[in-house]
């Protein structure tokens, strides 16, 4: 009888905290702990976690006062992982706060991005990860800087040329001195961002064979290369930061993808809703990897999700 309850309050104790599914609990002796392992967890990009991922962080740590510090922003989710936390034990009703302060970016640029995911022409909503909704007002930089440049191009191989004369034209500044005259080292501050991963292998040719820059390749490892200029897809610049930036290719069909949007546009317009916000907040988080400068191109239509 003993062994049976000890059973009975075993799977009880599973079933509680997420199931079987959590092997960190496991002593590798096929028991649960009873205890949690740990005091304090903090957590990073919160807005892109599964809910696998928040039931093995609630078996982690007991529910307390102090038991989850929890950074996220709904506006740069990027791969669609919307829920609420307090359908998976995690409660944060009455225990946020919203930091308003930018010291990653330009008021500028800050003011150019935030129009991406709160156009004037569209309603849309951003969750704040629980039942309620999050807006950017308030949202200010402390930084100043030029007004982001919008470049509309004849061509792609027009707009590949008036790339490569920027990119040269800022490497100049910064290794001769800008208008501030102070001199910098230009390697590893400029980069390029892309929509897809074909469109990285057509830049990185064009500046390195039609150029002759130096460039590397951001990838899931990190930057592939010793080169000047770093060249990679809007995903790959996630949690990253250049003094200058150009996004390239940012035209209607590319953001977001036609394929999507024809898929979608009869059968199920919300996943085309969220599909399309999954693209302006993807061009969002590539727009505020810009410290001081930054600039868009794109050949043909523009992107429905570039300010107007």
């Amino acid at each position: 009888m003993q062994r049976a309850a000890k059973i009975e309050r075993r799977q009880e104790y599973k079933d509680e905290i997420g199931g079987k599914d959590l092997i960190h609990r496991d002593d590798s002796s096929g028991m649960y702990y009873l205890g949690h392992r740990y005091r304090h967890v903090v957590v990073g990009e919160a807005q892109d976690l599964r809910p696998a991922h928040w039931k093995m962080l609630r078996a982690m740590v007991a529910p307390g006062a102090d038991d989850m510090f929890i950074a996220g922003d709904t506006h740069q989710r990027i791969y669609g992982q919307q829920l609420t936390l307090g359908t998976v034990g995690v409660n944060i009703r009455g225990r946020a706060a919203r930091l308003t302060l930018s010291y990653r970016t330009t008021r500028e640029i800050l003011n150019r991005a935030m129009e991406v995911v709160n156009p004037k022409s569209a309603q849309i909503t951003f969750d704040d990860l629980d039942d309620g909704t999050d807006t950017l007002d308030g949202y200010r930089s402390v930084l100043r800087g030029p007004a982001p440049e919008l470049v509309r191009c004849e061509s792609w191989d027009d707009e590949l040329a008036q790339l490569a004369t920027t990119l040269r034209a800022w490497r100049q500044e910064l290794a001769t001195g800008g208008a501030d005259g102070k001199v910098r080292d230009p390697r590893g501050t400029i980069a390029v961002c892309v929509a897809d991963r074909e469109a990285v292998n057509q830049v990185m040719y064009h500046l390195a064979t039609e150029a002759e820059l130096t460039v590397a390749e951001l990838t899931k490892e990190g930057v592939k290369g010793d080169g000047d200029i770093h060249v990679g897809t809007m995903h790959r610049f996630k949690g990253l930061e250049y003094q200058r930036l150009a996004i390239v290719g940012a035209r209607d069909g590319v953001i977001p993808r036609a394929s999507v949007v024809q898929r979608y546009r009869d059968t199920d317009p919300r996943r085309l809703a969220r599909e399309e916000m999954k693209a302006r907040s993807l061009l969002f988080v590539a727009a505020t990897r810009a410290r001081d400068t930054l600039r868009i191109s794109w050949y043909g239509k523009p992107s429905p999700c570039l300010p107007r």
